[in-house]
């Protein structure tokens, strides 16, 4: 399927004191199946240095990604008015540093995704009374909140890693539906992540990556 998808960033750090931002916007161009689909997407992350160990951070941004190829296919195998799909993004959390080596990071996060290609698309009734369904709309809406944190043990001369554990939730629904929020197919409630590393002599380095995943609900 011909099909092409491009974009420029461009990103500013401004420094006030002991407060950071960093403004951006990401240009993306895209064509797909003939079509021309383009977007701007504004980005915002800001950090604050509360003490010299614990600073306050924060992010707000839209995310948008065109339609697969094979969405855009000519009815009846596919949806060739479909457009981008889109997600806010938000977080705030703190950083705090132990030791030299030793710092953790907690961060809570809230998604909204908008305009999301869904299957089925929309029906609409014919003069003749016939029913047509497209393939597929974006009718598609979800969102997802949780709370990462991330202990990490810097790379010193021996040692390097860390353990990571996120508690998420990510819901979905279709506009017009009448039904609420559901549990969605790429839900996972419980991550957890340990990955260490360790410097043996003669130039020998051992390590291990442990990884536990909850939810990924299917459909009865």
């Amino acid at each position: 399927i011909n099909t092409f998808d491009g974009a420029l960033y461009a990103e500013a750090d401004l420094s006030v004191g002991k407060f950071t931002a960093t403004p951006g916007v990401r240009v993306s161009h895209a064509f797909v199946h003939g079509q021309v689909r383009d977007a701007v997407d504004p980005r915002l992350w800001a950090r604050l240095q509360l003490l010299d160990t614990t600073s306050l951070k924060g992010s707000v941004g839209l995310y948008t990604q065109p339609p697969a190829g094979t969405d855009m296919e000519a009815p009846p195998f596919g949806t060739p008015g479909l457009t981008h799909e889109k997600a806010f993004q938000s977080s705030l959390g703190v950083a705090h540093r132990f030791t030299d080596f030793i710092n953790l990071d907690v961060t809570g996060f809230y998604n909204r995704r908008f305009e999301n290609v869904v299957s089925p698309g929309t029906t609409k009734v014919n003069d003749d009374g016939t029913v047509t369904t497209t393939r597929a709309s974006n009718l598609g809406l979800g969102r997802a909140y949780g709370l990462e944190l991330m202990l990490r043990h810097e790379v010193s001369k021996n040692f390097f890693g860390w353990l990571a554990y996120t508690l998420n939730r990510s819901e979905e629904r279709r506009v017009g539906s009448g039904r609420e929020y559901l549990v969605g197919s790429f839900d996972q409630t419980h991550i957890l992540t340990a990955v260490a590393s360790y410097t043996l002599p003669l130039g020998f380095e051992v390590g291990a990556r442990f990884r536990y995943v909850t939810g990924r609900p299917k459909s009865a």
